[in-house]
C-alpha cells in the first residue's frame, strides 16, 4: 500500500497554496490514471469540483460528482478508480499541529466519511477561492473556515 507523504496526491497538480499547518491543492485527473490503495499522512477533506470518480474505502464506494465532499482521517486506505476526462478535486490537507493550535483532538473526525450536510459546501467553495486569492488573509481565512466546518 502506498503512503502518501504531505502534500502528495495523484493525478496532475493544478495549483498548491501552504499555510502554515495546512495544505491546499487543486488537481485533475486523466481517465486512464490507476490510483491504488493508498493513505496519506494527514487528515484532509476532499471537495470534488467537476466531472465524476468513484472513492473506494474499507466499508463502501461514493460515486463523486461536482459538490461531493468527503472527510479522511490519516492513514485512512482508499482508492479511487472510474475517472471521466474532466474529474477534479480539490484537497484541504491538516496537520496534526493545525488541531493542536486551535485547542482540537487531532482525532476529533476519524475514519472516512462523506460528509453530507448542506451548510458545509459553501464553506468549502470559499475555501477553494482561497487558492485563487492566496493574499495575507488566506491563513486567518481557511483557519476560521475550517473550524466552521468541525
Amino acid at each position: 500500500m502506498k503512503h502518501l507523504k504531505s502534500g502528495q496526491h495523484f493525478g496532475v497538480n493544478k495549483k498548491t497554496v501552504r499555510l502554515e499547518d495546512a495544505i491546499l491543492t487543486e488537481h485533475g485527473y486523466t481517465p486512464q490514471i490507476n490510483v491504488p490503495w493508498h493513505y496519506h499522512e494527514n487528515a484532509y477533506f476532499f471537495y470534488h469540483l467537476r466531472g465524476r470518480l468513484d472513492e473506494v474505502n474499507r466499508k463502501k464506494t461514493v460515486i463523486c460528482t461536482a459538490g461531493t465532499l468527503l472527510f479522511h482521517h490519516w492513514q485512512d486506505p482508499h482508492y479511487d478508480n472510474n475517472f471521466s476526462e474532466d474529474a477534479s478535486f480539490f484537497h484541504v490537507e491538516i496537520e496534526n499541529k493545525w488541531f493542536l493550535r486551535h485547542h482540537l483532538k487531532p482525532s476529533i473526525l476519524e475514519g472516512s466519511m462523506q460528509l453530507r450536510n448542506p451548510m458545509l459546501k459553501p464553506v468549502f467553495q470559499k475555501i477553494h477561492r482561497e487558492i485563487n486569492l492566496n493574499d495575507n488573509a488566506t491563513q486567518i481565512s481557511v483557519d476560521g473556515l475550517l473550524l466552521q466546518s468541525i
